[in-house]
């Protein structure tokens, strides 16, 4: 058999190389965008680690790179990322400070411009000399005495609108308001009128009581109708703007800020407040058509029973009722219309119950983590802006791009304004993480803190947060607004964000504190009873917050555990979240600080459970927590 020949070998490397399989002959040595910088001085190659081979063998210590050598599309975008978000924050400093403080103060700004200095220059300088409130020197009557936006246009904001003080009692206040009605009404009559809205008591004082507390603690922060207008037809017995249905379910709220025993149906039991008043408004409300010709009142009043019912740990009913009222105030068409005479009550009423309901919903949203269920960008809606007078109404403003400018020229009217406007970036945060339309990124968190700090810093003076600043509706929108930044970096507290200072956990601990200074501050001149139901939801997330580090963190802890303990008096769902937070320490594994373990100690924890099955929050809040979980994998990109 003949053996076969092989070829003879060669000597030419080229033609080894050629012999090579495929995928072999494909390998190259990998490209290293940027060369450490001992590698650059002795201008050897450099493997792009950290160390790299090149200064381990050479035993070189100090093997750093210049990132800002880094040339590469993606580095480049980065750098210019950084400088445009320290470029948006030196001009929210400056802009900011022009459009809230005085002349005096802004005039050398103003010539520092002029002059060329450089933005960062100036921004530093607002930071170091920081304009402070002057002391009030001349007493001050209340700001809650504003009305409605287009029917106070004549009325100023006080030099020292940053004082507060509480409306008159009883029938002094019935007495002033029917002074001001507008009505053919004999003086004999008009408590005979107050009478006939309810039938739970005949005393005007305690109703003239009741009502005062309403739109002193309540009403500024919810204003789902219109003050004046309500209170008009109240004295004069007219039915176009009040009812029977809505008097006692404003009554039944108010109770809830009476230290009175009128105040509750059972006169030894505390948890009855209201009830009595609520008893006769489910009456009223069994009697009401609610298939044809819905009246704007029983929208309201619908409204403001799931406010109340919601501060009693039965936030079930009350989501229930105020998703009522969302929904016949989006069917019953008050889009439409907008634009007429802000002189005719009708519009005005329609203006105020949509946008209440709006803010409302969205506080609804934000507290039970749920979409909302009012859109509020079908049709541009109206708000008058600063220095409108009463026959002009100012440009549409659709709810995705409300202008953050003060509206009308009362504290009432500009705090309203800049509620809807903390509404609008709340909205955006709750769709961008519960019914997401594109990936999460970088950018888009960015995007949405810095509309949270334009807020801040945009405020008017008198809405600013300062040591001095009384004004209640004022200390509670700032809670508010600390609460949207905790909930917008909660869900990254674990997670990895490249070029992110400071980190989510520290700007949520940081803001945590800063939110309890506030409850605090409100605490101290207003005391506990005068918190609305909201306020506890606040509370406890500040304190969630920091028990992510519990023990460096035990004075605010405690701090916020002790006014959870006095809000359970007025409010009992503040009892269910000090509870919650025992379930996030046992389940987090955290030691609790002695004093904060000693208060939750003493808890009826059995009974607070049972209460749990009558209230859609506990569950909500462990399912949310749930869904921050699946976060903590992530690395967001810069997007």
């Amino acid at each position: 058999m003949s053996r076969r020949l092989l070829p003879k070998p060669s000597t030419n490397p080229g033609d080894e190389r050629r012999s090579l399989k495929p995928l072999e002959r494909r390998m190259k040595r990998s490209c290293v965008a940027s060369a450490c910088m001992p590698c650059r001085k002795r201008r050897s190659k450099c493997d792009g680690k950290a160390p790299c081979a090149s200064c381990v063998s050479n035993n070189q210590s100090q093997c750093v790179y210049d990132k800002q050598s880094d040339g590469r599309r993606a580095g480049a975008l980065k750098r210019h990322i950084n400088e445009l978000s320290e470029d948006n924050s030196t001009f929210d400093c400056i802009l900011g400070t022009i459009r809230s403080a005085p002349d005096e103060y802004v005039q050398p700004i103003i010539t520092r411009l002029r002059s060329n200095e450089d933005y960062t220059d100036i921004a530093n300088f607002i930071r170091e000399n920081p304009f402070e409130t002057p002391e009030p020197t001349t007493p001050t009557t209340s700001t809650q005495r504003s009305y409605s936006i287009a029917l106070s246009a004549d009325i100023g904001i006080s030099e020292t609108s940053t004082d507060y003080t509480e409306y008159a009692e009883g029938n002094q206040f019935l007495e002033k308001v029917f002074r001001e009605a507008k009505g053919d009404i004999a003086e004999e009559d008009y408590l005979v009128n107050v009478q006939s809205w309810t039938s739970v008591t005949g005393d005007t004082e305690f109703i003239g009581h009741l009502l005062s507390l309403y739109f002193t603690w309540e009403h500024t922060y919810y204003a789902l109708f219109s003050e004046k207008i309500f209170l008009e037809d109240l004295v004069c017995g007219r039915t176009d703007f009040c009812s029977k249905l809505l008097v006692n379910a404003v009554l039944s709220l108010a109770c809830s800020f009476s230290d009175r025993t009128e105040a509750r149906a059972e006169t030894s039991d505390w948890g009855t407040r209201g009830d009595h008043f609520f008893a006769e408004a489910l009456w009223l409300l069994d009697q009401e058509n609610m298939i044809e010709n819905i009246s704007v009142t029983v929208i309201q009043a619908l409204g403001v029973m799931g406010i109340r019912e919601g501060g009693y740990s039965r936030d079930v009913k009350g989501l229930m009722y105020c998703s009522l009222a969302f929904r016949l105030a989006s069917e019953r068409g008050f889009c439409e219309g907008m634009n007429g005479d802000p002189r005719d009550p009708k519009v005005e009423v329609q203006r105020m119950t949509y946008w209440g309901s709006y803010c409302l919903d969205l506080a609804w949203s934000f507290v039970l983590a749920r979409l909302p269920q009012l859109e509020g960008e079908l049709l541009p809606l109206p708000m008058l802006q600063a220095g409108d007078s009463a026959d002009k109404v100012g440009g549409g403003i659709s709810s995705n791009e409300i202008d953050a400018r003060p509206t009308g020229s009362t504290l009432f009217d500009q705090n309203f304004s800049q509620f809807i406007a903390l509404s609008g970036i709340v909205r955006d945060i709750t769709f961008a993480f519960y019914a997401p339309r594109q990936v999460f990124t970088v950018r888009k968190l960015h995007e949405l803190f810095d509309r949270l700090k334009t807020w801040k810093v945009g405020q008017p003076l008198e809405l600013q947060f300062a040591p001095r600043n009384r004004v209640p509706h004022s200390l509670w929108l700032h809670m508010y607004h600390r609460a949207a930044v905790i909930a917008l970096f909660r869900p990254f507290l674990e997670v990895k964000i490249d070029n992110f200072a400071p980190s989510p956990k520290a700007i949520c601990l940081e803001t945590a504190r800063e939110l309890l200074a506030i409850s605090d501050q409100f605490r101290n001149y207003h005391s506990w009873q005068r918190f609305p139901n909201t306020v506890p939801h606040f509370v406890f997330i500040a304190c969630q917050t920091l028990l992510l580090d519990a023990q460096n963190e035990a004075d605010g802890l405690v701090r916020g555990v002790e006014t959870l303990l006095e809000m359970k008096n007025c409010w009992p769902i503040a009892e269910l979240m000090l509870l919650m937070i025992s379930i996030f320490a046992e389940k987090w594994e955290v030691d609790l600080p002695a004093e904060v373990q000693g208060h939750l100690d003493e808890l009826s924890k059995d009974q607070l459970r049972a209460t749990m099955a009558f209230s859609g929050w506990p569950p909500v809040r462990l399912e949310e927590e749930a869904t921050w979980a699946s976060f903590r994998h992530l690395s967001l990109s810069d997007g």
